[in-house]
């Protein structure tokens, strides 16, 4: 078995993770959608360079945006565009994992 392999599932299988502080949205709610997309995008590409396990959320925090915050198609393809195709499918494909367990996890 690959090193990483080993580690992920060693990750998986602790019962009692450590303590986990979930960052924070790192953008203002009232700048405007296309500042939002950019500095999330940036500070996704800041944490995948330093392997931090935060990647995770902020490409679902990227997802949230694209996925929820555009209303209209046109207006998320034009955002889209801004950002590579493996992030664009990346951060939806997070949003949409981990939305529903989100919810379930606020509701108790």
């Amino acid at each position: 078995m690959t090193t990483a392999y080993i580690k992920i599932l060693a990750e998986l299988s602790n019962a009692d993770p450590p303590d986990i502080t979930i960052p924070s949205i790192t953008y203002d709610i009232t700048m405007s959608i296309d500042t939002q997309v950019d500095i999330t995008y940036s500070k996704l590409f800041q944490v995948t360079r330093q392997g931090k396990k935060k990647t995770l959320v902020y490409a679902f925090y990227l997802g949230q945006l694209l996925e929820v915050f555009m209303t209209l198609p046109a207006q998320r393809t034009i955002l889209q565009s801004r950002l590579t195709k493996y992030y664009a499918l990346a951060a939806a494909r997070t949003y949409h994992i981990f939305n529903k367990w989100g919810e379930t996890y606020h509701e108790n």
